[in-house]
């Protein structure tokens, strides 16, 4: 990594010392002027939060230099001063693509995050906590001294993962359990299978939602004596379990679903006990609990999204798709959603991609706009797009270009929200940057505009030893 710099001994240098606390004002820009001159009305809420930030930030400097076993490991934290005002803007402005996009390329080389981005990145994004989740792995060493320090940052903090429930929020106590499931999977599922029955309803449903991501043959170890439990919930994970991981349950269960699929009466499948008797849970969890790997081929499947959109299961069976983002019962539902005409705005589309990987996303998109042409629901479109993890392919970028010439399109839908995303969706280095019309190159502020995200982003690569 480049050798740290002076921003660097700004952030370990004790603020008493006037020459550190005026290094801290400096990583701001504008502070120190917005300070003497004043903002206006408009621009107090950034100079408000850009104070909160600098005394994190000294915060930081002043407890490191407490605690001198810390203090040469932080000092090691790599800086990037030339980046820092771009990424301000774009995390001000709620466009996370930028910051996500950077973790996503650090984890690739396995880095961590720049000293003077640290604070900026975990301010702001662990009030988006599936974002917050990716910081986890690019903290670093003083990334994890701020975690287990102060309050504002706790979410981010190992130790507290282990007690999910001391969390206010409820999406704070899901997204801890998730990141301890992650980071110590035995000892999550041990915490969940044992007191199931002494949660809310709200943690119960939040905490074996994330259990059911991530199945594992220690899972299934586990339990697999049980019989399934006692509890509708641990019962679903235990039939879930074991299609999973008992190649005789797995296959008879299967085989069972798909009789039903030869008689049209989805209805009557139910999972069975260790037992061999059934099941008797409501159809929405028995859709909740397929497996999407059951589908051997399309007509099958889109017999089972009929039935599933006459009894209004849909959200159910996106629930049940989640875990497995490369299924290609994926693509076929897709394209049944097109055929049918359900792409619209009042459809949860960002729950349809979530998770598809580039490769089987990209056709899909260009299928859609093909489909539908300038008659597309572009408020669907750009939900379904705006995950961090989907970038537009040329091919994309062009058809979207072309609805820019369309008067109905322009008659139903304000396309700036789609220049907004452009810069950050399209490929940097590829040759169609140079092409993009002048008025779909919408400036997103004072910094933030389509050749400085671009310039930031190949220059984000650059600085990393990436491999194609």
């Amino acid at each position: 990594m480049p050798e740290s710099k002076n921003i660097d001994k700004a952030l370990t240098d004790h603020p008493s010392a006037n020459q550190g606390a005026s290094s801290v004002l400096h990583l701001f820009g504008d502070l120190e002027q917005g300070l003497l001159e004043g903002t206006g009305v408009e621009g107090a809420a950034d100079l408000a939060s850009g104070i909160i930030r600098a005394g994190l930030i000294v915060r930081g400097a002043a407890e490191q230099q407490s605690v001198q076993d810390l203090a040469d490991p932080l000092r090691a934290q790599w800086v990037l001063p030339e980046l820092h005002s771009i990424f301000r803007e774009a995390l001000l402005r709620n466009f996370h693509e930028l910051a996500i996009e950077f973790v996503w390329l650090l984890r690739k080389v396995r880095w961590i995050l720049p000293a003077n981005l640290l604070t900026e990145f975990m301010f702001h994004l662990a009030r988006e906590l599936e974002f917050a989740a990716e910081l986890v792995p690019v903290l670093g060493p003083r990334g994890k001294a701020l975690a287990a320090g102060w309050q504002e940052f706790a979410f981010y903090h190992e130790v507290r993962w282990a007690q999910p429930l001391s969390f206010r929020g409820k999406e704070q106590r899901k997204w801890a359990f998730r990141l301890w499931r992650l980071s110590e999977p035995g000892a999550a599922f041990q915490f969940a299978w044992t007191r199931i029955g002494k949660l809310s309803q709200a943690d119960r449903g939040h905490i074996f939602e994330s259990l059911l991501l991530k199945v594992g043959v220690e899972d299934w170890n586990a339990i697999s004596g049980s019989g399934g439990g006692s509890q509708g919930l641990q019962q679903q994970f235990w039939a879930r379990a074991a299609c999973m991981h008992d190649p005789e349950y797995g296959e008879e269960a299967k085989g069972r679903f798909l009789q039903c699929a030869g008689s049209g009466d989805w209805s009557s499948f139910r999972f069975m006990a260790d037992s061999g008797k059934p099941y008797r849970w409501k159809l929405e969890r028995v859709v909740q609990t397929v497996l999407p790997s059951w589908f051997d081929d399309e007509p099958t499947a889109q017999a089972y999204f009929d039935w599933i959109h006459q009894n209004e299961f849909f959200r159910e069976f996106l629930t049940s798709l989640q875990p497995f983002g490369k299924a290609r019962v994926r693509a076929w539902y897709f394209k049944w959603l097109l055929y049918n005409g359900h792409l619209s705005g009042r459809f949860p589309t960002d729950l349809v991609t979530q998770g598809m990987p580039f490769a089987e996303i990209t056709p899909c998109f260009e299928q859609w706009l093909d489909h539908c042409g300038e008659e597309i629901d572009l408020e669907a479109f750009l939900r379904a797009t705006a995950h961090p993890q989907h970038f537009w392919s040329d091919g994309v970028c062009r058809r979207i270009i072309v609805l820019n010439e369309s008067g109905v399109v322009h008659h139903n839908f304000d396309l700036e929200a789609f220049w907004e995303r452009l810069p950050f969706k399209i490929n940097p280095a590829s040759p169609l940057v140079d092409d993009i019309p002048e008025d779909c190159r919408q400036p997103m502020g004072r910094i933030l505009q389509f050749d400085s995200v671009i310039r930031a982003r190949r220059r984000m690569r650059a600085i990393l030893p990436l491999k194609n």
